[in-house]
């Protein structure tokens, strides 16, 4: 704890060193003095201030509240001479706000910003990602949310610091506080007192053949670090590229690196490890890490704090993208220097939307996707909604939820009657992913539409639970008895989240005739007489009771479905799932019947669910519906969940992941 104490206390201790001409250290001072330590003993000729989001009423709201988006808060306008010593920062907004709020900066008047980057990649975080990190200029706590920053920023008559939110939410919560010190001498900075800049640039991906460029800038100054953000869009080590640094008019680099791991002062590779205070790597994904996988992101920073490169007219900062440029990942870089006005202008920050790591941006468009469903849905024009997915789906084939997308897509198709397209959708989910529970989806329906349930019922039988979709066949006729019917029981429940078996039996037989489609439920239990029935009014949380559940998808789009509980009493509780935005989720009230028995070793639950409005749509021969069973125990003393289908640990409400009923 010492240790990090000190390393927290470090950077307000020693910034001073990059700022010749301002605190203690004469003006002009030769290049081997200034110890960060040195002149902390000496009296200051300046003044401290602070501004800060503090509650003016007195209350303990100490956040600037609803930053709405495309609007700009200026959080600092301060009149000088001056030194900003010190800045933190905190928010709380959307997902992704690190890269879509945008942090600028201006000195004495400037209309153009001479710091224009994300808010995250400013303190060395990329890809929008949270993380800790400690160094020299730089600090960040709290998992990532709390922003330290204590490059001295001189300024000789003005500074103005604005945060401008380039995202789709409002800001709930920007909270700052910005430390500095008033110069009351006009003079005090000197001539040679150069201004603070930060620039961000990115290239999605990276031009091929061509190092990529972290800063060309002009005029006088002295360059003192960057951070480098990478997203792999193909596999393997992307870290051997040299950087190489010119200065002024030279045509062959001053600083020639090694690759660049070493670069950033690691060496074999990047770890993600306490930071020493000039360089570190707080982001480095992949499992194990780094597994340099496609997808996998990193960022590291080096600062040149003891080692400042100095340049007289013109300086050019740049890295190959690996080895002789061969790669084209996503690059994105900050970087910090200081230099005499006027700077080069910046180019313009790339749209917010291409700024976003490559989850996020799909995350963006799905939900731009989805929403134009939904108002497609509004006006009755579905046709638009599913033009809007076919487009993620064709422009984002690699996203996490593009196959859910496709799945999402073959339900509408089904929705407006064309089996035909829905047919091709599966196909496509079959071959793009292939070795997913969407891509088994797929398989299953084409398998199905060509070859039928027995197809499928042998393809599916040497499967190992978690990949399987159990088949159950109902009977037809018998008076609404199942137990009659030569149908088969669904029998093999699993403990749910996982693929052990149930250590009691339950069974579970479907009938269809004209009345309705009838189930027979029968749980074997030892303890009949502990069995736990306290809720009685409909619509109750009877599965908080000995209880069985019963979730139909008729129409198979993998995303509405029927659910029906029943608990030990025979009190029902029945709901509409709805995960394709059709407007039908809540409860369903259809017009059960339900009867309950109680024997030795065992209960048993009768339901019948009508045909028509009230309940069900009347099967054909040959349908085959979405389908599974779920049993909660109580009567044990533990709260025991058993499913016939296997179902993933995340939770119960899975259609993708019910077993298919046949109607022969």
């Amino acid at each position: 704890m010492a240790d990090r104490k000190l390393l927290t206390m470090l950077p307000s201790m020693l910034a001073s060193a990059l700022l010749a001409g301002c605190g203690s250290t004469p003006r002009g001072a030769p290049p081997w003095e200034g110890s960060p330590l040195a002149g902390l003993f000496r009296l200051r000729e300046a003044r401290a201030a602070r501004i800060s989001s503090h509650d003016r009423r007195g209350g303990d709201q100490d956040h600037l509240a609803d930053l709405g988006p495309g609007a700009t808060a200026p959080i600092a306008e301060i009149e000088g001479p001056g030194i900003i010593r010190h800045i933190w920062i905190s928010v709380s907004a959307e997902e992704f706000h690190l890269r879509k709020l945008v942090l600028r900066m201006f000195w004495d008047g400037e209309t153009r910003p001479s710091v224009e980057t994300p808010l995250g990649d400013f303190f060395c975080l990329g890809h929008a990602d949270h993380a800790n990190l400690i160094a020299l200029p730089v600090a960040v706590s709290s998992d990532g949310h709390a922003f330290n920053a204590y490059f001295p920023m001189p300024f000789r008559a003005r500074a103005r610091i604005l945060v401008a939110n380039e995202g789709f939410e409002p800001v709930r919560a920007l909270s700052y506080a910005i430390d500095y010190q008033i110069l009351d001498d006009p003079d005090a900075l000197g001539p040679d007192a150069a201004y603070f800049h930060a620039q961000y640039r990115q290239e999605y991906p990276c031009e091929p053949g061509a190092d990529y460029v972290i800063l060309e800038a002009q005029g006088r100054g002295h360059y003192i670090g960057s951070n480098l953000s990478v997203e792999q869009n193909s596999p393997g080590w992307w870290g051997d590229g040299d950087d190489r640094i010119f200065i002024d008019d030279a045509t062959a680099p001053a600083l020639h690196g090694t690759g660049t791991a070493d670069t950033f002062c690691d060496s074999r590779g990047l770890r993600a490890e306490p930071h020493g205070l000039y360089y570190g790597c707080p982001i480095l994904t992949g499992s194990p890490a780094p597994a340099h996988a496609k997808g996998d992101r990193a960022t590291v920073f080096r600062f040149h704090i003891e080692d400042p490169i100095p340049f007289r007219r013109a300086i050019r900062v740049a890295i190959e993208a690996g080895l002789g440029n061969e790669r084209r990942d996503n690059v994105s870089s900050v970087a910090y220097w200081y230099q005499t006005e006027p700077h080069l202008p910046f180019a313009p920050l790339p749209p917010v939307e291409r700024r976003l790591p490559a989850d996020a941006r799909g995350d963006q468009e799905y939900a731009r996707a989805k929403t134009t469903l939904r108002r497609a849905r509004e006006i009755g024009r579905l046709d638009a909604g599913i033009r809007a997915l076919q487009a993620f789906t064709e422009g984002f084939p690699d996203y996490r939820r593009a196959s859910v997308a496709l799945l999402k897509l073959a339900g509408l198709w089904k929705e407006m009657g064309r089996p035909d397209e829905a047919l091709a959708t599966f196909r496509t989910m079959a071959a793009r992913y292939p070795d997913t529970i969407y891509g088994r989806i797929g398989r299953n329906e084409v398998l199905l539409a060509e070859k039928g349930p027995d197809a499928l019922a042998a393809a599916l039988a040497d499967l190992p639970s978690e990949e399987t979709k159990k088949i159950l066949r109902a009977g037809r006729g018998g008076g609404g008895t199942p137990a009659d019917s030569a149908a088969a029981p669904a029998t093999g429940f699993l403990i749910s989240g996982g693929d052990r078996p149930a250590p009691l039996a339950t069974e579970v037989r479907v009938n269809v005739d004209e009345a309705g489609l009838h189930i027979r439920a029968r749980m074997d239990e030892p303890q009949v007489y502990a069995l736990r029935a306290a809720v009685g009014q409909r619509d109750g949380p009877v599965w908080e009771d000995d209880a069985i559940e019963f979730f139909v998808d008729p129409d198979r789009d993998y995303f509405g479905y029927g659910q029906i509980a029943v608990n030990a009493k025979g009190t029902v509780w029945d709901g509409l799932g709805d995960e394709n935005e059709t407007g039908r989720a809540g409860l369903w009230d259809a017009k059960v019947v339900v009867s309950i028995a109680r024997g030795e070793g065992a209960w048993e639950v009768f339901l019948t669910i009508p045909f028509g409005d009230e309940g069900l749509p009347r099967p054909k021969p040959g349908d085959v519906w979405g389908f599974n069973v779920r049993r909660h125990r109580r009567a044990g003393g533990r709260d025991e969940l058993w499913t016939w289908n296997y179902l993933a640990p995340e939770g119960l409400h899975q259609p993708q992941r019910f077993g298919y009923l046949f109607f022969p």
